[in-house]
Parts: C-alpha cells; structure tokens; sequence
C-alpha cells in the first residue's frame, strides 16, 4: 500500500497582519484577527459539511467567504485555493473538487496557526 504524504509550506503576508496591527491599538487589532481567525475556521467546517451534503451551492458561498476572509488575513495562499475550488465547482468536475477541497483544509489548519507566528501577535 503507497501512503501519500502531503507537505504544504505556508506564507502569509505579513504586510497586511502588521498593517492592521500598526493602524489599531494591539488589544484591538487581535481581537479582530482573532475573530477573523475563528471566523475563517468556522467557514472551512462548513466548506466540508456541504461538500459532504452534496450542496454545491452551499459550498460556492462558503468557498467565496473562504477566499474574502481568508485574502483580509494575509493567507494568499489559502484565498488563492480556494477560488481553485471555484473553479472545479463551475467546471462541474467532482474529482478536482474533492481534491482541491481536501488541499483547502490542509492549507487552512495550517495558515490558522501560522497567523500567530506572524512578529507583533502576542496571542
């Protein structure tokens, strides 16, 4: 049995984190990446529900809010595979949804703890 294992890198733009961080008090500029961070982890939860629930509907609006959230956090990547999805789900291909799905909640756990890595949180 092969067993593929799965190593993706992830980068934020720190230019924006630190942008908003600059433009607020620290106190409030965390409390809205945190938010934002729980925010963005709920979207991905329902991303894979309604992927499970067969609504492809359902999975195009949470997939866009994936890709808005995820593009105000810095997270390019992240808001990058997610209009991928966007695009499998509009090209009616399930394979490619399935995979680009799976690859979305990969990148996502990952770029939610790499925001706390970013210079100037203190969460």
């Amino acid at each position: 049995m092969t067993e593929l294992r799965f190593k993706e890198n992830v980068r934020l733009d720190s230019d924006r984190l630190n942008q908003l961080i600059r433009n607020l008090s620290q106190a409030d500029a965390e409390d809205i990446i945190c938010r934002t961070v729980a925010e963005l982890g709920s979207l991905i939860n329902k991303c894979e529900q309604a992927y499970q629930q067969h609504d492809s509907t359902s999975l195009s609006r949470q997939v866009a809010a994936v890709a808005r959230t995820a593009g105000q956090l810095g997270m390019t990547k992240l808001q990058r595979i997610a209009m991928h999805v966007t695009q499998t789900l509009a090209q009616g291909d399930p394979t490619a949804t399935a995979a680009t799905l799976a690859r979305l909640v990969r990148v996502g756990d990952l770029s939610l703890c790499a925001v706390w890595d970013v210079e100037g949180l203190s969460v």
